[in-house]
Order: C-alpha cells, then structure tokens, then sequence
C-alpha cells in the first residue's frame, strides 16, 4: 500500500512537470517571443529528463545512453531559470559565468560517476540547490519592485524555485545518509513520498508563475483594475486622458494589459516590441530603470485623431516625460502615432511608434 503510494506520488509529480513543459511549448509557439522561448526551455529539459527515465525503466540495456540524458537534462534546469530571472533582476556577468563554467565542468566529470559517485553527484546537487536559489532570491527581488500582477507570478516562481532546491536538499542528504547508513523501509518511504509532494507543488508554482491559466491572469488584472478604479473614483473630476495618464503612471502593465493588443507592435528607440508579453517585459524594464530618477510622469498633448471607422482608428500625438533626477529636474518632450483596432466592444492599441521631438 505505502509502495503503491509513493509511485502514485511520484506519477502525478511527472504529469504536473510535462503539463508545466506543454503549457510553455504551445504559448511559445502561439505567441513567439524570446521571453516565451526562455520559459520553454526552462521545463522542456525536465520533461525530457522524464521521459529519458520512464525509457530507462522500460529499457534497461539503454542506460549508457538515457542515464547521461536524464543527468543534463535535468541539471541545465538551474543555469536556464537564471536566463529567464535576468528579465526582472539584473544579474552580473561573472555569476553568468561562473554558472556556464560550474554547468560544463560537472558535465565533464560525468564519467567518473561509476568509480566515484559521490564526487560526481554531490557537487552537482549542490550546483543545482545554489543556482536554483540564487534564481529565486532574484524572483523574489523582481516581485518587491514590481506591482500586480507581475508581482504575484514571480512571488510564485520564486516558491517554485525554492521548493525544487528543497528537493535536491533533501535527495542530498538521503544520499550522503545511505552512504554511511542503511536506512529502513519506512525512513525511504517517508523520504522519498515527502520529496514527491515537493516537487508537485514546485511544478504548480511554475504553472501559475510562468503560464497561468487566461481564467486565472483576468481575475488577478481585474483585481488590480478594481483597486485603480477605486482610487480614481475619489477625485472629484477626470477626464478619459487624465485616468488613461494615471494608469500609465502607476507603472503597472497589469492596469493597461487589455488596452493592448495580443499582437500589438510596438517601435520605440531602443528597438522593435511584437507581442503582449514582449511589452511587458519592455515597459517594466524601464519603469526599475535608473534608481535616482524619482517623480517621474507620464502625459499626452495635442491629439489629432487622423481616421476612424468601424473598426479602427489613428490619432498623433506629442507626449511628455518629466521627473526629477537628484536635486535636477528634466522634461524630455516626443511624438507618437498610435493605431487603434475596434474588436468586441473595446479599442485595443495595435500598433504605437514613439520617437523623440526634434531638437530646437
């Protein structure tokens, strides 16, 4: 009974990680963006690390070529979630580095791990429990700094990151135990059911953090928008452009995520943005930015609205950005041009083009 428990454990562990791996495979190949390819990655390497051991089981006589997968596989999983932490937490060039350089040196001494294991598997773990922890602590970063939405994904990936460290903690520890012990059949079983239960809920915590449900994105937009909308409702007078202003101010992309468009195109001058997530990850780069920038705003002026009809509309427009840096104040002045598209009720922003005014 207790056996047929822990494989149950253990099968529903690997169900939730290829649902996970799935998930971030269609969404990248539905909306293609390199944020989304990043995600991907992070969990088509744990699926494959599944797959390679259900083989392994079935196929015994494979092992000298499925066990090397299942080993890198599952061990790029660390220096992977570090590319995707760096869209929300700078992370330097040495720890890049030393990263990259830790990942290929335990690879090449993967050989080894038939005449010495323990010299092979326990600095491997402990890679994976460093990095995976370090991915996490700049999730949880990325989720002070940032606000809404965001920040409840990334509290969630950060979770997820540290539940999968606490699983290789644990596999560690039962490891350098059996080395000097042999523990009972109850101690195994306790052990290796708790490590199951472990890594299902960090594969949860990947669901919700990197590829929640659409159901689950709109309750907690809508949420953030109630909240908005409750403070804006205690002025006594705005107008449509004066909320649309504060929405932008509140440097919350959660607030303005269903004024864009799935596909919108967005050109500014630092380069060319295709898609939602693309935006995002855009917008909140340059809302943590410089840290000595303080006050800073956001306003439209001058609107000449080009065409409409049924089922779109473009407008030019020049924009504003002020603020204050030290004891100095700037104001940087633009042009914009902005192409509306009228589907199911609602406009959605298509397409932008921000530019700098010219000089004098």
């Amino acid at each position: 009974m207790i056996v047929e428990l822990e494989n149950l454990l253990a099968f529903l562990t690997q169900i939730v990680f290829l649902f996970v791996a799935g998930s971030t495979l269609v969404n990248w190949l539905v909306f293609r963006n390199f944020a989304r390819f990043d995600i991907a990655l992070i969990f088509l390497p744990l699926a494959l690390a599944i797959l390679a051991q259900n083989l392994l089981r079935l196929f015994p006589g494979w092992e000298t070529l499925l066990a090397p997968v299942f080993f890198l596989a599952l061990l790029s999983h660390p220096h992977l979630l570090l590319r995707v932490a760096q869209y929300f937490r700078p992370v330097p060039v040495v720890v890049r580095r030393a990263s990259l350089v830790s990942l290929l040196l335990i690879v090449a001494s993967l050989p080894l791990a038939e005449t010495a294991p323990l010299a092979v598997f326990t600095p491997a773990i402990g890679y994976f429990m460093v990095v995976e922890t370090y991915a996490g602590v700049l999730f949880v970063q990325g989720a002070m700094k940032l606000g809404g939405v965001a920040r409840r994904r990334l509290r969630l990936a950060s979770l997820g990151a540290g539940l999968l460290a606490l699983v290789f903690t644990l596999s560690l520890g039962m490891v350098l135990y059996s080395a000097g012990n042999e523990p009972s059949l109850t101690t195994r079983t306790i052990v290796n059911s708790s490590i199951q239960v472990i890594a299902m809920l960090s594969g949860l915590c990947y669901y919700f953090g990197f590829s929640p449900p659409r159901w689950l994105r709109r309750s907690w937009q809508l949420r953030e928008l109630h909240r908005f909308l409750q403070q804006a409702s205690k002025r006594k007078e705005y107008s449509r452009r004066a909320v649309f202003e504060e929405l932008a101010n509140e440097e919350n992309f959660d607030l303005i995520a269903d004024m864009v468009a799935e596909t919108a195109f967005f050109r500014f001058s630092d380069g060319d943005y295709r898609g939602r997530d693309a935006l995002r990850a855009a917008f909140e780069r340059t809302w943590r930015g410089d840290p000595s920038i303080r006050k800073s705003s956001f306003s439209l002026s001058e609107i000449v609205v080009l065409t409409t009809d049924s089922h779109s509309a473009t407008a030019t427009y020049n924009w504003t950005w002020e603020g204050s840096q030290g004891d100095q104040r700037f104001q940087i002045h633009g042009r914009g041009t902005r192409v509306l598209l009228y589907r199911e009720g609602r406009f959605q922003i298509l397409h932008e083009h921000l530019s700098r005014a010219p000089a004098g």
